[in-house]
């Protein structure tokens, strides 16, 4: 344990990907305090570090996880349970299923266009990593130089 939250959550046992590194999820916060956003949603939980860092920077906004693996599901609510964390909504679903009434932020780092949902509300902004060409987007670079990560997000404002 490194002492730093950020970093003791990256479990080694969890399935590892392209995934978003402390660095970059503090970027990611930022922009999306700009918003000021009520309530966020990461559609792919995945080992649940964007849900726990969205849940502790923003304790006044609900933070809403959905992810379709109930073992990853089981796992950020442990954390978020042993950490205190009142702010956290995890749900075990299918992302493409998944009604996004009443969310102001949609984060879907790993997720593809064909697994979101088909319609998005007037006032939504969903940030991803793959471009939809259909829509109107901004680009949106984070880098964390410690690891030598660097993503591109894709934002788009409904």
């Amino acid at each position: 344990m490194s002492g730093d939250p950020r970093l003791d959550f990256w479990d080694e046992e969890m399935p590892t990907g392209d995934f978003t590194s402390p660095g970059e999820i503090d970027q990611l916060i930022l922009y999306i305090e700009g918003l000021k956003p009520r309530k966020v949603l990461d559609l792919g939980i995945g080992d649940g570090r964007v849900v726990l860092a969205f849940a502790r920077a923003w304790p006044g906004v609900t933070v809403v996880g959905v992810e379709h693996h109930s073992s990853r599901v089981q796992h950020v609510l442990h954390a978020a349970t042993a950490e205190g964390l009142e702010n956290v909504e995890l749900h075990h679903a299918d992302a493409r299923f998944w009604l996004m009434e009443r969310i102001d932020v949609v984060f879907a780092h790993q997720i593809t266009a064909v697994t979101l949902p088909q319609a998005y509300l007037p006032g939504q902004t969903l940030i991803t990593t793959y471009p939809l060409h259909r829509f109107d987007k901004e680009r949106f670079e984070v880098a964390d130089e410690l690891l030598g990560n660097a993503h591109t997000f894709w934002v788009y404002k409904f």
